[in-house]
């Protein structure tokens, strides 16, 4: 029992890792670098990327959900494994903390193209298992903030890539 839990909570904190890093790379990804791998067919995966490119308010919908899911089952397992509420909390806060954002945020940011290029498959697996949340929440997100004027959808702000730069 003690073994699943860590293994469990050390898959939450990796997969926390993949959605958080995923979120900074895509945001410092060169689109046009992508979009030319995409039209000349020599990456799938470029290809694989141009959908979220596109709708990138989907993509951010799908991670977020990833991370959080990932929070509540570290969380969890952490609790069975440390008996104490309070150690747990602690534990948990500190590992995800620099495991699950700090970490991989910085080695997105870093290797952006790369990264997001050959981890996109792992985001599609993802896309796929959160659809019965994803696509009712980016929904109601576009709904919500999409046209008003007072909030503006990212994907109004990744037009260029000097939006892009102007965003990280």
């Amino acid at each position: 029992m003690i073994w699943i839990m860590l293994v469990i909570f050390i898959m939450c904190v990796l997969l926390a890792g993949l959605f958080s890093g995923f979120e900074t790379g895509f945001v410092s990804i060169n689109p046009i670098r992508i979009k030319t791998l995409s039209v000349e067919g020599k990456s799938k995966r470029a290809q694989m990327l141009m959908k979220y490119l596109s709708n990138p308010d989907y993509l951010f919908v799908i991670l977020l959900l990833g991370t959080n899911f990932c929070l509540v089952g570290s969380s969890i397992a952490m609790t069975k494994l440390v008996s104490n509420p309070l150690y747990s909390l602690l534990i948990t806060s500190i590992v995800f903390l620099y495991f699950g954002e700090i970490l991989p945020k910085t080695i997105f940011r870093i290797h952006p193209n790369v990264l997001c290029e050959w981890l996109v498959p792992l985001v599609v697996f993802f896309d796929y298992i959160f659809k019965p949340f994803s696509i009712p929440l980016s929904w109601l997100y576009s709904k919500i903030l999409g046209d008003n004027d007072r909030f503006i959808s990212i994907k109004s702000f990744m037009r260029t890539p000097e939006d892009v730069k102007k965003l990280v």
